[in-house]
C-alpha cells in the first residue's frame, strides 16, 4: 500500500495494508470504530477483497476508487452490496481532537 501524502493521512484510524501487522492493526480500529463506518481508498484486487470482507461482516461500508478499475470487478462486488465513490480525488482526512477520522 502505498503511503498517502494528503493531511490527515497520520489519523490513528487512518490504515495500510502491507504486512501482518497491518491487518491487525486494521482489525482494531474497524473493531473499536464508533459509527460502524470504513472507507476504502483504491480499487486494486486487495482493497477490493478489504470492501467485500467488510460487507460481508456486516461494517457500512463507503468506497472510494481510481477510475481503473474494470466493470467486472465493480458489478461482481456491487452485488455484495459495496458503495462505489467514482471520479473523485482524496484530498484529505478530518479527524478529531484524538487524531481519529470521523
Amino acid at each position: 500500500a502505498l503511503k498517502l501524502e494528503v493531511e490527515g493521512s497520520d489519523a490513528e484510524n487512518v490504515c495500510y495494508l502491507r504486512h501482518l501487522n497491518d491487518a491487525n492493526r486494521l482489525a482494531t480500529a474497524i473493531q473499536s470504530s464508533s459509527n460502524g463506518k470504513t472507507v476504502v481508498i483504491g480499487g486494486g484486487y486487495i482493497g477490493m477483497e478489504c470492501a467485500a470482507s467488510l460487507v460481508i461482516n456486516k461494517n457500512q461500508l463507503e468506497r472510494l476508487f481510481t477510475p481503473k478499475i474494470a466493470s467486472l470487478y465493480e458489478d461482481y462486488y456491487r452485488a455484495k452490496e459495496v458503495k462505489f465513490i467514482k471520479g473523485t480525488v482524496l484530498t484529505s482526512f478530518e479527524f478529531d481532537s484524538n487524531k481519529k477520522v470521523r
